[in-house]
């Protein structure tokens, strides 16, 4: 079937009429034939060799794959950064309109890209080029006005882009010659104040665990009072500490690892150090310094 029977082309259009590309991931269960002359990925005819998980082009808004053939006539330079990544070219790192919060640019073409949310998770996504950069968690408040349907949909997009470093939009145009912003592992006291993390206060719960401010411990109490079960907070630096301290807990089964407990503790993590941005946001490992992270947020107004 042709494109004009699988599609309505007045959503995936410019205003000349011309088709709208856009690369993504090819993953399993992309429809194998190409919208536009209706031909296999393996046919002679569009000239193709394309693999699962390489970048590929299809028509922006859709699942609807363009072979390479299809793609260099309608848009060369897309159809050349997806399926001839090794070929040298040169950027176009123009602003294209204001970044988001400071949080760099696709460093494709110097497009600021659009935020999408999973839950508190933000990504920023160039919806060109299907690139993705993590930005923190919890730092907007818009994911309360969400859906898990939209979460959902996004969480399906950002699967299909590919993870990168953003860029500065002043840094050299010449490909190879652009180095990655470093995005902060953790952030001031305006973000801090926005909902990135909470005040903390001496004696504040999460069930039973209380927050001593004295040695920066959570401390739990077993038996009315007779034993405590004591995390040291300033030894957790990064996601394997943390996830130590759970897993210790979790071992003290019929004393406190109950998935009461548990559940507690973990809401405690997320207030304390919120780990998704912190320590092992998009999957990668970080490491911090506990006690200044701390002493910030106990000179945060709630």
């Amino acid at each position: 079937m042709s494109i004009k029977g699988m599609i309505d082309t007045s959503s995936t259009t410019d205003t000349t009429g011309q088709i709208t590309l856009e690369a993504r991931t090819y993953l399993l269960g992309e429809f194998p034939f190409c919208a536009v002359c209706e031909q296999a990925e393996d046919s002679d005819s569009c000239v193709m060799s394309l693999l699962l998980g390489k970048t590929a082009t299809f028509i922006a808004g859709t699942r609807d794959w363009v072979c390479r053939s299809c793609a260099h006539k309608i848009d060369p330079a897309l159809a050349d950064f997806a399926y001839f990544p090794e070929n040298p070219r040169k950027h176009h790192l123009k602003l294209l309109g204001k970044t988001l919060g400071g949080f760099g640019v696709c460093p494709e073409c110097g497009d600021p890209g659009g935020m999408v949310n999973v839950h508190k998770d933000h990504w920023i996504v160039c919806y060109r080029h299907g690139y993705r950069w993590h930005i923190g968690y919890g730092l907007f408040s818009n994911w309360q006005f969400q859906t898990r349907k939209t979460w959902q949909r996004n969480g399906d997009l950002l699967m299909r882009c590919v993870e990168v470093e953003p860029v500065a939009p002043n840094h050299s145009n010449r490909h190879g010659n652009i180095p990655p912003m470093k995005l902060p592992d953790s952030y001031p006291h305006d973000l801090v104040r926005a909902g990135q993390a909470k005040a903390l206060t001496d004696g504040q719960r999460w069930g039973d665990w209380v927050f001593n401010q004295s040695n920066l411990t959570l401390a739990f109490t077993l038996y009315g009072g007779e034993q405590q079960v004591v995390i040291d907070l300033k030894s957790i630096r990064d996601s394997a500490s943390m996830l130590d301290s759970i897993l210790r807990v979790h071992a003290m089964a019929g004393a406190i690892a109950t998935a009461s407990e548990l559940a507690d503790l973990l809401d405690a993590f997320v207030d304390i150090f919120n780990p998704q941005t912190n320590l092992c946001s998009g999957g990668r490992h970080k490491t911090f310094d506990p006690t200044e992270r701390l002493k910030l947020m106990l000179t945060t107004e709630a």
